[in-house]
């Protein structure tokens, strides 16, 4: 059974993992550990309502074939601001810009 955490928990695990500073990263792009706390993110948290492949459930498709048509900016603006009225949470204050573009880009190529 995977574990699924809530917004809360997961910012704890991001928040750890950017104070273990695990590496260096090109200039706007999240550092080696913040990468990686971001997609434990994702396989911890978003496929809560996103689905365990990411295919939709209760939220919306995250596979690239579903974001092709997607602006990486505009998937990170919903990742850092939530869709009000809906179940999707704001992570601002928990995830950097930088970080949601990362995230938003990976998601449009897919996750390994």
């Amino acid at each position: 059974m995977q574990r699924r955490f809530t917004p809360m928990a997961a910012a704890v695990l991001v928040t750890a993992a950017l104070a273990a500073g695990a590496g260096t990263a090109r200039a706007g792009e999240p550092d080696a550990g913040e990468q990686q706390a971001l997609l434990d993110l994702v396989h911890n948290t978003c496929v809560g309502c996103h689905g365990p492949t990411l295919a939709g459930d209760v939220g919306p498709a995250l596979t690239p074939a579903a974001l092709k048509d997607r602006d990486p900016k505009e998937l990170a603006a919903t990742i850092l601001n939530g869709r009000p009225g809906t179940q999707m949470p704001a992570f601002t204050g928990m995830i950097s810009d930088d970080g949601a573009a990362w995230l938003a880009g990976r998601l449009k190529a897919g996750l390994d």
